[in-house]
């Protein structure tokens, strides 16, 4: 009902044509990938602090901890819904493209290759998301042995 209202009260041509893309395009599924990545990474993170020495041995600490990530999903999962973004969405398209271009845009979607870039959009992104972990995989590979010697040095002037 509030997603109902909100786009009402944005109601004029252009929105209409915005809310045709986001029908057109999956952007609702896309944002989805989000909230489950999201869900992904606090699984990981609960297994990160379930290891910790500080946690591990003591059942007051395990209960804790993981109680705090099942709110944490809790609100991952209240926070990440179309509903909460939607008209975010809308306005970003309204503010990027005119509503001509968007008219344009919509009716290349509904082509034949308009379609195919519908379909591999969204293993593109998760591609490009692979890509960038990648990224920062080797960051962190090559950062850490120069955190390691800044950290040293640092703490040899403390000394």
């Amino acid at each position: 009902m509030l997603l109902a209202v909100s786009t009402a009260s944005m109601a004029d041509s252009h929105t209409d044509v915005a809310l045709d893309h986001v029908k057109a395009t999956d952007l609702k599924n896309t944002f989805s990938i989000s909230r489950d990545m999201l869900l992904e990474q606090l699984n990981q993170y609960e297994s990160k602090l379930l290891s910790l020495p500080a946690i591990k041995g003591n059942p007051n600490a395990v209960n804790l901890a993981k109680d705090y990530i099942s709110t944490a999903k809790i609100v991952a999962e209240d926070i990440y819904t179309w509903e909460t973004v939607e008209a975010k969405f809308v306005e970003a398209l309204k503010e990027t493209y005119t509503e001509e271009e968007l008219k344009q845009i919509n009716l290349w979607l509904a082509s034949k290759y308009g379609q195919v870039f519908i379909a591999k959009q969204k293993k593109f992104m998760l591609r490009t998301i692979d890509i960038n972990n990648y990224a920062g995989q080797m960051f962190k590979q090559r950062i850490t042995p120069i955190e390691i010697d800044f950290l040293e040095k640092i703490s040899n002037l403390t000394k």
